[in-house]
């Protein structure tokens, strides 16, 4: 069992397949969702919630033909969550803009949504996001603030839930912490009642070893 099977399946890893990151094909996924719940269900287990968390940040196309077959079924699955992460800088849109990164994989699930794979009858999560530590502590600031400002933004009001993946290296930093806090700050308030001041750009020192609340970035 592996976390985003849209990584793993065999035809997701492209010319990066290998025997330790392959765990199998769509039809050996979809039949190891319904073996966990026939096994469940067999205990008389009822404490329990399906999430189906996929990677997301994929074109339409790729969508189609990775995400969709690998949808457990209709009445199977509770939530749909998506992962989202810096794995750039702001310019590179796919790969470091939250904003781009969250507006495809929203769209892809709503417009893809039909049944057999009836995404938007269920609650929707935002199940691991974070910025990284490869990146500049101002790129890494400027992630989490998009971030803050997209969440509160009320444009994706399909979202009931989000997961910073404060771990490995999205772990916070000292430096990080007070633009952590003001997301933290989002999620005491209703949607439509937060709003964060307009990003301005950030001009963090070289060789940074600690940023304030009203320092540099923030």
């Amino acid at each position: 069992v592996g976390h985003e099977p849209d990584t793993h399946c065999d035809i997701c890893l492209g010319d990066n397949e290998d025997e330790e990151a392959s765990y199998g094909s769509f039809a050996d996924y979809r039949a190891m969702w319904d073996n966990f719940q026939e096994r469940f269900e067999m205990h008389n287990v009822t404490n329990v919630v399906w999430v189906m968390d996929y990677a997301g940040k994929k074109s339409s196309k790729t969508f189609v033909e990775q995400v969709i077959p690998l949808w457990p079924g209709d009445g199977r699955v509770q939530w749909l969550f998506f992962n989202l992460f810096q794995l750039g800088g702001p310019a590179d849109t796919s790969a470091g803009n939250f904003s781009w990164q969250m507006r495809r994989t929203y769209r892809n699930f709503r417009r893809h949504s039909a049944p057999g794979h009836n995404f938007t009858a269920l609650p929707w999560g935002l199940g691991a996001w974070s910025s990284t530590d490869h990146e500049s502590l101002c790129d890494r600031i400027t992630y989490v603030r998009t971030a803050t400002r997209e969440i509160a933004s009320g444009k994706y009001n399909r979202l009931r839930a989000n997961v910073y993946f404060d771990s490995k290296n999205g772990k916070v930093s000292d430096e990080l912490r007070p633009t952590y806090q003001q997301y933290l700050n989002l999620q005491r308030y209703a949607v439509n009642d937060w709003s964060l001041p307009a990003l301005r750009p950030c001009q963090a020192p070289e060789n940074i070893s600690h940023v304030s609340a009203s320092g540099a970035c923030l």
